[in-house]
């Protein structure tokens, strides 16, 4: 059950509208978010939304990390730390 909670998390998030490429700094932090799993026990409607709301959330709480990803294209575990920090925060501030 869990492993298929997570996959329709993972299409949630492999979703993109048409002729709307996603920056490659919000693919790869909701990517992250997915594998670290922070958001499967949310019900199936709230993913979207949710997913929605994690690259301006990161993008206002640790500007860093999208001007590292960006401009170095490094995922170091400096930047894991911090982005684990603002998903759990996110998190929190969703429930």
């Amino acid at each position: 059950k869990k492993v298929l909670a997570h996959g329709r998390v993972l299409m949630e998030c492999l979703k993109q509208r048409q002729y709307a490429p996603y920056s490659m700094e919000k693919e790869v932090i909701e990517l992250y978010a997915v594998k670290g799993k922070y958001l499967d026990e949310l019900p199936a409607e709230s993913v979207k939304d949710a997913l929605e709301g994690i690259f301006p959330y990161v993008s206002s709480k640790a500007p860093e990390i999208v001007a590292t990803l960006g401009k170095e294209h490094q995922f170091n575990d400096e930047i894991k730390a911090k982005l684990d920090e603002c998903l759990v925060s996110y998190m929190k501030e969703r429930a």
